[in-house]
């Protein structure tokens, strides 16, 4: 391949999961960064289907229950857009709930001239406690100022704020 998509493809594989398995079985906790889609499409001919397909697959297997008990938290950056195709299926087929309900406003800053996205997402599964979104909110939306007065944001992402607790009345 030439020099272009040998650079593309050693990018491509560093991103993944990270899986951590809470002590005493109390559930598990996946933070993710997937591979961008640069097309900004999200249908299921696109040329990053089958690569989001693998890496959504390689996630619904490390979030699959040790223990019916245990719960699990999957978040961070899919790259993968919230009303596309590919998003619904994945989360029909994972068993996990969406923190927002469907319902997360564009969590990537888009370009001038593109639309915005949410690729961003905190997907959650209670096991047998009860246990829900308390709260859901965006963080980082507004500029920082920094030291020597100039202002930017912190990210080119909004971050996701959730809070998972007990449903209510069940505190």
């Amino acid at each position: 391949p030439d020099r272009r998509l040998r650079r593309l493809l050693n990018v491509e594989r560093r991103k993944g999961l990270l899986v951590t398995e809470l002590a005493g079985g109390a559930g598990t906790v996946i933070n993710l960064h997937l591979s961008p889609n640069r097309d900004g499409d999200w249908s299921p001919g696109n040329r990053y289907a089958p690569l989001h397909q693998a890496q959504l697959a390689a996630v619904a297997a490390a979030a699959r229950p040790t223990s019916p008990a245990a719960p699990a938290v999957v978040t961070g950056d899919f790259n993968v857009a919230r009303d596309s195709e590919l998003f619904a299926g994945f989360a029909a087929r994972s068993g996990l709930d969406d923190a927002f309900a469907g319902q997360a406003a564009a969590t990537y800053r888009a370009r001038p001239g593109t639309r915005p996205r949410c690729i961003d997402h905190l997907l959650f599964r209670p096991g047998t406690g009860p246990l829900a979104a308390a709260g859901s909110s965006l963080a980082f939306a507004d500029e920082q100022s920094w030291p020597d007065g100039t202002a930017a944001y912190l990210s080119d992402h909004l971050g996701l704020l959730v809070r998972l607790g007990p449903p209510p009345g069940r505190a």
